[in-house]
């Protein structure tokens, strides 16, 4: 996912080059393009939320150095943006839908829509960094504080342009697609992911922490007989909380080899 989403910021970037370079010509000439990558960002940012949310399940059964209910108010943080990464990569998605359907044609419409584009994608990638640790992830932090900033400030000029600068429109929207492009790529560079040899170790850890919890629901007598077949050692007067204990002395041993 990390890949994709890096692939797609290549793409809007340089779709965004394009643009600048070709400043003659016409919004239709260049439609097809714009739409077709479009598309495939939006559905790759969306996809992105599915891919996050399952990630978070998958957190909330291996990070066991962390209480459950820290977990679940880090997971429903990480819930949230990624919601928010989901609406941006939705509204790109249709976005492109209109755009290779041909149902923009006047210029001042086309300027009008990118623009709320790019402000709607600024205001969520604000929203988005109030999620982000500071003291843990400064650089994903600013980087997408950055990035929210000057995607609402080109969305809001888009609807002066005519009064400021007069920017070709072909100029205009490629600047649009370079900071988009960015935002996709800073998204793609932070996007959490895991070493597949931690992933093992970690789920080895979270079977093991939910063998422990079974093991509390069992009699007496069924963890003796647990004990006795993989020769642990216990007490003959040991309670049911010591025989756990040794139980989990030996699991840990066995976990640290």
């Amino acid at each position: 996912m990390r890949l994709l989403t890096i692939i797609s910021g290549v793409l809007l970037v340089a779709t965004g080059v394009f643009g600048i370079a070709n400043q003659g010509v016409s919004f239709l000439a260049i439609a097809f393009i714009i739409g077709i990558v479009m598309i495939f960002a939006g559905t790759i940012q969306a996809s992105g939320y599915i891919y996050g949310r399952y990630s978070n399940r998958e957190e909330i059964v291996t990070d066991s150095d962390k209480p459950i209910d820290i977990q679940k108010s880090y997971i429903q943080t990480q819930n949230n943006s990624h919601g928010w990464i989901m609406i941006d990569g939705l509204v790109t998605f249709v976005l492109g839908l209109l755009v290779l359907s041909n149902q923009l044609k006047a210029e001042i419409a086309i300027i009008s829509v990118f623009g709320m584009w790019m402000l709607n994608a600024g205001i969520r990638r604000l929203v988005i960094s109030s999620y982000i640790n500071q003291n843990k992830k400064p650089v994903n932090f600013y980087w997408t504080l950055g990035t929210g900033v000057l995607n609402t400030v080109a969305g809001i000029y888009a609807f002066y342009n005519a009064n400021i600068f007069q920017l070709p429109l072909a100029t205009l929207l490629g600047g649009f697609f370079v900071l988009q492009g960015i935002s996709s790529l800073e998204l793609g560079i932070h996007m959490p992911h895991r070493n597949k040899t931690n992933k093992l170790f970690n789920n080895i850890e979270g079977r093991i922490q939910r063998t422990l919890i079974e093991f509390n629901l069992l009699r007496e007598e069924d963890l003796m007989e647990y004990a006795n077949v993989h020769a642990i050692a216990l007490d003959e007067n040991a309670t049911k909380e010591e025989i756990l204990q040794s139980i989990k002395s030996a699991i840990d041993k066995k976990k640290k080899k």
